[in-house]
């Protein structure tokens, strides 16, 4: 599902993986974001993985927080509330 033609499909896809922390879930989570072209289903994507605590999570937030997209950079934001901070 996370490959079919339409966004929200996508997006619930992406959605019900991270609510339900399917773990197996999060390599295709992450293999979505690198394609996804709609930016509502990027946001789920994105925030499914960091409910999921995916090893990638905290790169691809601060990446996306520079989106030019600012419904993406909120959800970015939101998505790296879950992960917990770097200690330095």
């Amino acid at each position: 599902m996370l490959g079919h033609e339409h966004w929200a499909v996508r997006r619930s896809a992406a959605e019900a993986l991270g609510r339900l922390r399917y773990k197996p879930g999060a390599k295709a989570i992450r293999a979505a974001i690198g394609k996804e072209t709609d930016t509502h289903a990027l946001a789920d994507e994105l925030y499914a993985l960091a409910q999921l605590k995916h090893r990638d999570s905290q790169s691809l937030c601060r990446k996306y927080r520079r989106h030019p997209d600012v419904f993406v950079r909120r959800e970015a934001k939101r998505a790296a509330a879950l992960l917990p901070s770097k200690k330095k």
